[in-house]
């Protein structure tokens, strides 16, 4: 005779019978405050930083992305070419990569590749800016800079002194 009863999986659980015998009813509670335990303190994101010059380097990239395209994407040498480019301007390769992902995807919602970086300016907003360095000189430039503004200084004084 063939056994017509569906076999149970092997991880199966058993069932629990709402108030009975074979097990409990299981409820979402939110936790108490303290238990949580301490928050963790790390960094946050930054928060959305508008595009508002031209020579912004997400919108520079943008527009490199647009002039690059070929139809809806960007070709991998074009690609390499880009996050090359991108890394000049202190952008990180997955920054670089997210701006060319914001081009793209403008192009497939059917904007024309020049006005792609303006359609996804609300989008490059949330792109990091690049950490702000200034001029950082070593401590061999300092001196040898002070040597030559010294020389400059002590040779004006000469020739001020010769034409007297």
């Amino acid at each position: 005779m063939i056994d017509t009863t569906p076999a149970a999986p092997p991880f199966a659980l058993p069932r629990s019978r709402p108030g009975g015998v074979g097990g409990t009813r299981l409820r979402l509670v939110p936790a108490p405050a303290d238990a949580a335990g301490p928050r963790r303190a790390g960094p946050r994101p930054a928060a959305p930083t508008p595009v508002t010059q031209t020579y912004d380097p997400r919108w520079v990239v943008a527009v490199r992305v647009a002039e690059l395209m070929q139809g809806t994407a960007v070709s991998p040498p074009a690609r390499d070419q880009i996050v090359q480019f991108a890394r000049r301007l202190r952008l990180t390769p997955f920054d670089a990569q997210l701006i060319i992902a914001i081009v793209q995807d403008q192009a497939r919602r059917g904007h024309a590749p020049a006005l792609c970086p303006a359609a996804g300016e609300p989008q490059l907003r949330m792109v990091p800016l690049p950490p702000r360095r200034g001029l950082r000189l070593r401590p061999t430039s300092i001196r040898t800079w002070a040597l030559v503004t010294a020389g400059l200084l002590a040779e004006a004084g000469l020739l001020m002194w010769w034409l007297m």
